[in-house]
């Protein structure tokens, strides 16, 4: 076994009993799994790439960790706290999407899809700051904010896809993805409609995206050093 499966495959464990704790309501449960999801993905990381890191790329696993306890803990200040975690979180990975924009060659043949791409995300961030949510517009900029940074990043993300279809930019597309399901159902469920089914994909997007970061990283890694 190479030494950087164990942590995969905890990594997969723990991610589908967070999604089985919460499909049978067995909320006080998902802690145990949920507080091994992040470690057993970094640890594939760390392992994946030489047992190196830099500082941003650190500091997602940190912020992603502390946002996700501080959600799981239930404190007063939990959502504020974890969004700024969050938010930091898209700051740092869009760079490295804005750095593989910048190389990227667009042709006339892929205007059309990425016009396709540029429409539909942008009416998906209009319609989702139309939502009333439960009267909740004290939080409308910090939403509008983490709305329009995540809505930039998708797509810079589809038109470098577009432009290059490596599996670095299906990583990144993938990425995306996943953090707009689980942020646009995590908003559906806590602030406009209670719906269990809108939490169960929050949280199965979420853990989903942690693999999807990895790879992405991965793949800039091998990018930068080939």
């Amino acid at each position: 076994m190479k030494p950087h499966t164990p942590p995969l495959i905890l990594y997969f464990i723990a991610s589908f009993l967070c999604v089985l704790f919460y499909s049978l309501n067995l909320d006080n449960w998902v802690i145990y799994p949920k507080a091994a999801v992040l470690p057993s993905i970094f640890y594939y990381y760390y392992i994946n790439n030489n047992h190196k890191i830099t500082v941003d790329k650190a500091a997602v696993f940190i912020l992603s960790f502390i946002a996700d306890m501080y959600i799981l803990m239930g404190f007063d200040s939990s959502f504020i706290v974890a969004e700024c975690c969050v938010v930091m979180v898209y700051l740092i990975i869009i760079r490295y999407v804005i750095k593989d924009f910048v190389t990227s060659k667009l042709r006339k043949k892929d205007a059309i899809p990425i016009a396709v791409a540029l429409i539909f995300i942008t009416y998906l961030l209009v319609t989702m700051m139309t939502l009333d949510f439960m009267n909740e517009r004290r939080f409308f900029f910090l939403f509008l904010f983490h709305g329009v940074v995540l809505a930039v990043m998708g797509k810079l993300a589809i038109v470098n896809y577009i432009a290059k279809g490596s599996r670095q930019t299906i990583s990144s597309v993938l990425m995306w993805t996943c953090f707009a399901l689980s942020d646009i159902f995590y908003m559906l469920y806590h602030f406009y409609l209670p719906i269990y089914i809108f939490e169960l994909i929050n949280i199965s997007a979420q853990v989903l995206c942690y693999f999807f970061i990895v790879r992405y990283f991965l793949r800039t890694d091998h990018m930068v050093n080939s």
